[in-house]
């Protein structure tokens, strides 16, 4: 099983790596802060880990697959498929 600690490890090592690369290739301050502030947006909690999230939370299974079989459908109505 896929535990999400081993994952946000992962992408924090892919993430710092990224951004030191960023800081020897972007001479600008202000300019490496602002990609900085873009990748952390990007990985981190606004972007790739609430996806990983959704997707650990859904079993690997998309909305409408999560849906089907509850009883009632992401529409409220009676029925596992929309």
């Amino acid at each position: 099983m896929v535990n999400r600690k081993d994952i946000e490890a992962r992408i924090n090592e892919r993430t710092n790596q990224i951004l030191k690369y960023a800081e020897l290739a972007i001479p600008n301050e202000r300019t490496f802060e602002f990609f900085r502030s873009c990748v952390l947006d990007a990985l981190g909690h606004k972007g790739l880990r609430s996806d990983i999230t959704a997707l650990l939370d859904h079993g690997g299974k998309d909305g409408l697959e999560a849906w089907n079989g509850m009883g009632r459908s992401h529409t409220g109505r009676k029925g596992g498929a929309p």
